[in-house]
């Protein structure tokens, strides 16, 4: 989707310089406004003829729409969607998408603002619905971001500024009353791993998993400090799950050992086991112990045991 695409690549410096400056939310009508005001000043002298009399009508309407003052983002992605439909009305070859009229450049800047807002009030709904624990809030929000993520998928390549404008202040609606629900939400526990590494002893939430559905694998990966000697041990493994969904069988990883001021030593994996006492795959949950040896400087034996409650990553592949 090329406008929100584009869109997005602003977004993220927009955040980055708001984040730095600890900016408040603006209106970002300025240039659209000023824009409109030298059209309607300027544009409609002398007798008009029945396109420039349309014109006339829509920009003095923008202007109109302008005069109040802001009632936060939300409303102005409002404002924004009825501008734009009366302009692309009036001036159907100037707002066609990516023309280089200011017209539609400032109406295109205005949309990339305040779609940096929406996904500043998104992405908390977001992440907290990854988080949930099953249940009746949970359900519910999870429904409310599927109507989320419906109305902005909806908004294809090309996408006139009103259209993405009305779907994403549908998406910015849905993702408000969605919020709290999630809010009302248990949240799960963090993914952790507790294992030992040899003599070393290591326990951390630093645990990333990915599942692969097609190919039915499980790839995990988590590291943490023996805080006894300040040694990091990084551990990776490939799980794959049995055809009748009950089993994880040890296919693949790596063991990396840091020792505190001097090198990495990669270990190569021997063989190893797994046992999960819990597994809902492809679904939220797992957890399960594991022993695994390695060898590269001499024989290491990684063993312990590791969980997860939802995913960081899903793969097609």
């Amino acid at each position: 989707m090329r406008l929100v695409a584009a869109a997005a690549v602003l977004a993220l410096s927009l955040l980055a310089a708001r984040t730095a400056a600890a900016q408040e939310y603006e209106p970002p009508f300025d240039a659209l406004e000023a824009t409109l005001q030298s059209r309607f000043d300027n544009d409609f002298d002398g007798i008009l003829d029945a396109a420039q009399k349309r014109q006339q009508k829509a920009v003095a309407k923008c202007l109109e729409l302008l005069e109040p003052p802001t009632e936060g983002a939300l409303n102005d992605m409002r404002i924004l969607g009825t501008m734009a439909k009366l302009l692309e009305k009036a001036y159907p070859e100037e707002m066609a998408f990516g023309n280089a009229s200011d017209l539609w450049g400032d109406s295109f800047t205005a949309f990339q603002a305040l779609y940096f807002e929406f996904l500043l009030d998104y992405s908390p709904f977001k992440g907290r619905v990854g988080q949930l624990a099953p249940s009746g809030p949970q359900r519910k929000a999870a429904n409310l971001l599927k109507a989320v993520e419906k109305a902005r998928g909806s908004v294809g390549p090309d996408a006139a500024i009103s259209f993405a404008a009305r779907q994403y202040l549908k998406a910015w609606k849905l993702s408000q009353k969605g919020l709290p629900v999630a809010e009302a939400g248990t949240l799960l526990p963090a993914p952790a791993a507790i294992y030992t590494a040899g003599s070393a002893s290591v326990t951390t939430d630093q645990v990333a998993w990915v599942w692969h559905s097609v190919t039915r694998r499980l790839d995990l990966a988590f590291s943490g400090t023996d805080q006894a000697t300040g040694d990091a041990h990084a551990v990776s493994l490939q799980l794959q799950l049995s055809e009748n969904g009950l089993e994880l069988s040890v296919t693949n990883g790596s063991y990396v050992r840091t020792p505190s001021g001097g090198s990495e030593e990669y270990y190569d994996i021997l063989f190893g086991s797994a046992a999960f006492t819990t597994l809902d795959i492809p679904g939220r949950v797992f957890q399960g112990t594991f022993d695994v040896t390695f060898l590269g400087l001499g024989e290491v034996t990684v063993a312990g045991t590791v969980g997860a409650t939802w995913y960081l990553e899903v793969e097609k592949d």
